[in-house]
């Protein structure tokens, strides 16, 4: 699914010829005026996901070959409250606009459409209440069994995303270790369309070397820089391959990670576009007896996941919904570490052996707002640990 980044991107594509409309791209001249128009276009994108760009014109053969840059000013705006009145209930959608190089008043307005777990939605502006999709032309009214069609799936991706955190804990190998606390996180496309991979799957060996490209680019500090992680993000020596998944042992590689935990990081991508990571030192076991939890170890790791994952989708085109989990086992009676100011009163020992907290964001979102994210799925955890007294996403501190 192509998303333009830039105007160089959007006149690349007209000169080259290589517009046209599809199921999942539409682009138009301008916004139209009647609000009733751009629901339906929106609400019909919703079902299989699509991109729509204002600011592209046909020509007399109808060819998307004209460009037309439109003001920019208070259209996001419009769009954005015309989805929320006009359609039932409101999907998610992202819109950005790209400024012209000469007149930044003026540029092209890009609306992406992620398939909706929750379509059918339904037009409601003017009484319509229709539901509609998409055909390689246009629009079209669905037909009662595709509508029925979409609801199954809407059950499908209903799913119990606390269960999901269950499954996780469980699927790992490994038995609890009185001297560690144990990091489990997942990120899954919400709704699955096959492998993937896509063709890729057939050459295992470009698989494997994409893979350790993202993985790079999740070392940066752009990621995460503040202080150290235990073990951190490397490349594999090899990626194990399953029957439905490929594993990369990213910390000490060994068949039973119960024998050492602490040294123990593991990434398993599912075929399915699912990603796993399984860290055996989120906290450990120090000279005071107390389980220190590395709050580095628990937000560092988990954004380099979710910027590895978002990455991932971004390369092999899953533009949607996503299930994410963070959760910490091996808790109880443990402490948050704070080497540069150890304050006991800043300390509560956890009462509870597990910390869980499970999400649903955009796949975009996943690069764009990690920090707001990982906040999302740990802050309440560290709250606790020093009844809010200490907010590691404020105070930076090195882990052992």
């Amino acid at each position: 699914m192509w998303i333009p980044r830039s105007e160089k991107e959007i006149v690349d594509a007209i000169t080259s010829g290589s517009l046209q409309e599809t199921s999942t791209f539409d682009a138009k001249k301008e916004p139209p005026s009647k609000n009733q128009e751009i629901a339906k276009d929106i609400a019909a994108m919703t079902c299989d996901g699509g991109v729509i760009i204002y600011g592209i014109d046909e020509d007399e053969n109808k060819r998307l070959s004209i460009l037309n840059p439109i003001s920019l000013a208070g259209q996001s705006e419009r769009i954005d409250a015309i989805v929320r009145s006009s359609i039932s209930e409101p999907p998610q959608i992202c819109i950005t606009s790209i400024p012209t190089e000469t007149n930044p008043s003026i540029g092209y307005l890009i609306v992406f459409v992620p398939p909706s777990g929750r379509a059918p939605h339904m037009v409601i502006v003017k009484d319509d209440n229709r539901f509609y999709g998409r055909s390689a032309t246009g629009n079209i009214i669905l037909t009662e069994g595709q509508v029925a069609r979409l609801y199954a799936r809407r059950e499908q991706t209903e799913v119990d995303r606390d269960q999901l955190l269950d499954n996780e804990i469980k699927s790992w190998p490994t038995q609890p270790n009185t001297k560690f606390s144990y990091l489990y996180l997942f990120a899954r496309p919400v709704i699955k369309g096959g492998e993937l991979f896509g063709p890729l799957k057939t050459d295992l060996n470009l698989v494997e070397a994409e893979l350790n490209n993202l993985l790079r680019a999740s070392f940066s500090e752009t990621i995460y820089k503040d202080g150290l992680i235990s073990p951190d993000f490397t490349i594999p020596n090899h990626w194990e391959r399953g029957s439905s998944a490929l594993i990369g042992h990213l910390g000490y590689e060994t068949r039973n990670p119960s024998d050492q935990p602490g040294a123990t990081l593991d990434l398993r991508i599912d075929f399915d576009g699912t990603g796993h990571l399984f860290s055996g030192r989120a906290g450990e076991k120090l000279e005071d007896g107390f389980v220190h939890i590395f709050p580095n170890a628990v937000i560092g790791l988990t954004s380099r996941l979710l910027a590895f994952i978002g990455a991932f989708y971004e390369k092999f085109n899953y533009l949607g919904m996503v299930d994410i989990g963070l959760g910490l086992t091996g808790l109880q009676g443990s402490i948050i570490h704070l080497p540069n100011y150890y304050f006991r009163e800043l300390n509560h020992p956890y009462k509870e052996e597990v910390y869980k907290r499970t999400s649903r964001c955009l796949s975009a979102n996943l690069n764009e707002d990690i920090e707001q994210i990982v906040k999302l799925l740990s802050l309440n955890f560290f709250n606790a640990l020093s009844q809010g007294k200490f907010d590691p996403f404020k105070n930076k501190q090195n882990n052992l």
